[in-house]
């Protein structure tokens, strides 16, 4: 199975089952709203297939923190998201990128690459 498959069957469970009710505004659907903006974002300024993928992988964990806490939630992130991607046998230059980008979506954070930009658009493309 694709890891971006592994990964939305991973988040949609763990929202499922914790957050469901909890946080509105960082769902599964505004989770699924921010993988496919990525896509898009990224297919138009013709980024690689890995950085799409990578975009992709950061948007689906970048709001899964919510489940230990809402302050620093994107610290926790990282955390979910590492432990997933090292079980999945991922290198850890891939793990690192998803990471930095899971970051990018700090509010007031200022985007430093192109992926970063995406990350940060991506997660206020529909409000």
């Amino acid at each position: 199975m694709k890891l971006v498959k592994k990964a939305e069957l991973y988040v949609t469970e763990l929202f499922k089952n914790v957050l469901e009710f909890k946080y509105k505004n960082h769902d599964v659907t505004h989770t699924k709203n921010v993988v496919n903006a990525v896509e898009e974002i990224g297919q138009q300024e013709q980024i690689s297939e890995k950085d799409i993928e990578i975009l992709q992988l950061a948007a689906w964990f970048h709001d899964t923190g919510y489940i230990k806490c809402k302050d620093g939630h994107e610290g926790e992130s990282v955390k979910i998201a590492t432990t997933f991607l090292v079980a999945n046998e991922v290198d850890q230059n891939t793990i690192d990128s998803v990471s930095n980008l899971i970051m990018a979506t700090v509010f007031n954070h200022e985007p430093k690459t192109i992926l970063e930009k995406i990350m940060c658009d991506s997660d206020y493309y529909h409000v």
